[in-house]
């Protein structure tokens, strides 16, 4: 009783005053904790099941299943599954098909496959869970076991088109349509819904929103919203409103796609009327309304209102606060101006991630605390996350608007570290030449025979010892792709140093290298000086580290010698007169500093082939002013 009164406290207390329990009040608290929020405390009681002496059945089974597909514990289901094998219960169907879904959800398909093949008597909740499995981790694979299912003879439900819809692209979408429709399912609520939302994902965004205008009654609540939001992100406004204003009943996902297209159309005054309305139909907000919200109050950098709307979330529930929603809270606090609040959240927080810092970093960062920003992101590495390109981006703004580009990160007494990013480029015609083992190698001694080509930008960090100083280079590995270009070159500004990969073995890209590739026309004329170099193999790990060492030991001690001949700090760049390096009255400057160094590196057939380095255009403006 206390179960179907959804009072789990007062049936556990029951429970245990009970004062021997048989199989069925054990199954009974057993499946009741685990659909509560609570199943951990199931595996406990079957602890104790198991130490009472009382035998489990197919029940409690697949309660404990489900309690480990819930917390993602591969190791105590396959525990549990091992006692399920001694007890003889492996072919149930019930005990099997709870198998075959808690293994699939893992990701373990073929363990999920073997379960499958163990259950003599399957049904469609068998296929069912084998098929989702499937389509989140094997999309073709859904669609042989639907080929399969129905040449056996099983008939597939809504659940079974659902989950295949998941994974479907555009010409098995239309041939499962076909399928869905012969079978008269085209009007169910769940598969509907995931007809539309498979034809949007794959693109056919006129072909989701045909069911608009040729459904005979009103769209489902869940169908019209995810067709309401296609509207939304397609600009169709007025088409939003229009479809969500003729529900009866809509549900708070419906208000939220509203609230989020006039918050996306500049509608302020609107937004907030919305929110009041949904205090008067008694509709409950979730962190997604308020997301729109804060971040509408951080377009309008108003203070006023950000704080008002946060006011509303604590008063709410502070404890639905999650990391998303924080992270939304220390943006829009930043943007306001109100950096001691979003400094506080940050505190409070519990539960961080990458945007976590990059949003403290982005709001300290503008509002001029660029050296509260900068520590934050060393803690940040200290701790362990990677930064991406937008966490970078982030501490970049911040050093330029700070005036500390050229300032370097100090470490403990008698060590200076240096930043000095070092720009990675290749031929637009020659991708996959193997930049990202050499930087793989370099930062951390790895080397994959099975590297992708670079998407964007990537980046590693390295510190090594010269003249018993820390020099910390950040090494970017770029896509150097024409789509990219734009990205790229913002990349080569402030840079100390780059480096240009090729293949040694192809003489063509080498000159592509040299006439095409993304730089400024003054370093491409380093690029034609006879300077030194060296051969290097990734795979091999040769010359990799003297290679990376010789650039940065050099640019060190140039910039050092300069420090010292200017009466410097040695741990900060010198400043010089900006001259036209590229053109031709500078040409015989150029030739005489001798201070660009190349390096050419190769690598068998999986490795690294060619890299050359050279000093940037910052680098030698300073030295030619000496």
């Amino acid at each position: 009783m206390y179960v179907k009164c959804a009072s789990i406290c007062l049936a556990e207390k029951m429970f245990e005053e009970v004062p021997v329990g048989d199989v069925i009040s054990w199954n009974t608290i057993i499946g009741a904790l685990a659909r509560s929020e609570r199943p951990g405390k199931a595996l406990e009681l079957f602890s104790k099941m198991f130490i009472d002496g009382v035998l489990p059945t197919t029940i409690t089974y697949v309660s404990l299943l489900s309690c480990c597909t819930g917390l993602m514990i591969p190791f105590v289901g396959e525990s549990i599954h091992a006692n399920i094998i001694k007890n003889a219960f492996e072919s149930d169907v019930f005990v099997g098909s709870a198998l075959v879904g808690f293994y699939a959800k893992c990701g373990k398909l073929e363990l999920a496959h073997c379960c499958f093949n163990e259950i003599h008597e399957r049904n469609v909740v068998s296929w069912n869970a084998l098929i989702f499995g499937y389509s989140n981790f094997c999309s073709s694979g859904s669609i042989f076991l639907l080929q399969e299912m129905l040449q056996l003879g099983y008939q597939p439900n809504e659940s079974t088109f659902s989950a295949v819809l998941k994974s479907s692209f555009t010409l098995e979408l239309q041939q499962i349509h076909c399928l869905i429709i012969r079978m008269g399912y085209q009007t169910n609520e769940f598969v509907l819904s995931s007809l539309i939302t498979s034809y949007a994902k794959n693109g056919l965004i006129s072909d989701a929103l045909v069911f608009v205008t040729t459904f005979d009654s009103p769209l489902p609540v869940v169908s019209c919203n995810i067709t309401a939001g296609i509207y939304d992100r397609t600009g169709q406004y007025n088409e939003t409103l229009k479809l969500l204003s003729v529900l009866e009943e809509p549900d708070t996902i419906s208000w939220n796609i509203v609230i989020a297209a006039c918050a996306r159309n500049n509608y302020y005054k609107e937004v907030f009327e919305l929110y009041k309305q949904m205090h008067v139909f008694e509709i409950c907000p979730d962190n997604y309304t308020f997301v729109s919200l804060l971040s509408m109050c951080g377009t309008l950098c108003n203070l006023a209102l950000g704080s008002s709307v946060h006011g509303h979330i604590i008063k709410n529930d502070f404890n639905r606060c999650d990391t998303f929603l924080c992270n939304v809270l220390i943006n829009m606090y930043g943007k306001c101006g109100s950096i001691g609040s979003s400094t506080r959240i940050f505190k409070r927080m519990t539960n961080r991630n990458l945007i976590t810092w990059t949003a403290l970093i982005s709001a300290l960062g503008r509002n001029g605390y660029a050296y509260e920003a900068l520590e934050h992101f060393r803690e940040m590495e200290l701790l362990g996350y990677k930064p991406d390109g937008v966490a970078l981006n982030a501490v970049l703004t911040a050093c330029r608007h700070g005036g500390l580009m050229s300032l370097p990160t100090c470490g403990s007494s008698g060590c200076t570290m240096y930043k000095l990013p070092l720009l990675i480029s290749r031929s637009d015609w020659d991708s996959g030449v193997g930049k990202s083992n050499l930087l793989s190698r370099f930062t951390r001694n790895e080397f994959s025979l099975e590297s992708k080509s670079t998407i964007g930008v990537e980046f590693a960090t390295r510190s090594i010892h010269v003249d018993d100083k820390v020099v910390k280079a950040q090494i970017w590995d770029t896509a150097g792709q024409e789509r990219y270009r734009a990205i790229t070159s913002a990349y080569y500004r402030g840079a100390v140093g780059a480096l240009l990969v090729y293949d040694v073995t192809r003489h063509e890209t080498r000159q592509t290298c040299v006439t095409c590739a993304p730089l400024p026309q003054r370093m491409r004329h380093l690029l034609r000086e006879n300077t030194f170099f060296m051969e290097t193999s990734a795979l091999e790990s040769l010359n990799v580290e003297n290679a990376f060492t010789e650039v940065l030991t050099q640019i060190y001690r140039v910039v050092s010698r300069k420090a010292l001949d200017v009466g410097d700090d040695l741990t900060t760049l010198p400043k010089g007169q900006t001259i036209n390096v590229g053109s031709k009255d500078d040409v015989s400057a150029v030739k005489k500093l001798d201070v660009a160094l190349h390096s050419l590196m190769k690598v068998k057939e999986t490795g690294i082939s060619f890299l050359r380095i050279w000093y940037s255009n910052t680098f030698l403006c300073h030295h030619l002013n000496g």
